[in-house]
């Protein structure tokens, strides 16, 4: 969808990272967003106009994003719950090293 509508990338990145850098966003929530931004990088190479723009646009945005993690992530008070969001979040970096994105 947001490959699609390409266009408005600068409008869909401004959105998505906004929302994950609010701190009072759930774990779920910001998980899920990175999870949508793994997803649009991985189709920024479509073959359609102008959808490789999220790539560049969400690069310069990703300090404030995992900065913005790494605060939720030390409000969380149980271990348990905390290892669970470190372990998602590494995951999703890990295959962004796969895939070289940001190398």
């Amino acid at each position: 969808f947001a490959i699609n509508r390409a266009e408005a990338a600068k409008e869909v990145v401004e959105t998505v990272v906004e929302s994950m850098t609010i701190l009072a966003t759930p774990i779920a929530s910001k998980i899920a967003r990175l999870y949508l931004v793994s997803d649009i990088l991985h189709n920024s190479s479509a073959a359609v106009a102008k959808a490789s723009l999220y790539r560049g646009l969400f690069e310069s945005s990703l300090e404030e994003v995992f900065t913005a993690l790494g605060e939720k992530l030390a409000s969380i008070d149980g271990r348990i719950t905390a290892e669970g969001m470190k372990d998602k979040v590494l995951r999703v970096l890990r295959v962004w090293e796969v895939w070289s994105l940001y190398p």
